[in-house]
């Protein structure tokens, strides 16, 4: 996999400013709409197995980053803050290099495919693990 800065073309969409604009609104409707989340159904994974789900957590750990507790966000669900924080360090670089009309360009090359699913499903994995470990 190789990343580089290019010149941005005509019709170019950077997904850097479009995963970054959601970003701020998920951010801004976890600071404010919290007390909404008791609306909100229970997981049934975790009400037939009794255990978390890979995702568990991450409307709790969202708004705890929302509130700036980032040590209890991440104890919530470490995969959600650090996903969050790469998402977010890609946007304001995004955004910085769409003033120079500029973008990232990630080229992936078929060989590493394989290894970059494996590394994805043993992250998810590990957080699962601590997830049902920390009895959230």
């Amino acid at each position: 996999m190789k990343i580089r800065v290019v010149q941005k073309e005509k019709g170019d969409l950077d997904l850097g400013l479009v995963y970054g604009g959601i970003g701020v609104f998920c951010f801004v409707g976890a600071r404010f709409l919290s007390e909404l989340t008791a609306l909100l159904p229970r997981c049934p994974f975790h009400r037939v197995t009794g255990l978390p789900c890979p995702t568990c957590g991450t409307t709790r750990s969202g708004i705890l980053l929302s509130q700036f507790n980032i040590v209890g966000a991440f104890l919530v669900n470490p995969l959600f803050v650090l996903v969050s924080f790469a998402v977010g360090v890609w946007a304001l670089s995004a955004f910085v290099l769409h003033i120079a009309n500029r973008r990232i360009q990630v080229v992936q090359f078929d060989d590493a495919k394989p290894v970059i699913r494996i590394l994805l499903v043993g992250t998810i994995l590990a957080n699962w693990v601590y997830l049902i470990f920390a009895g959230l």
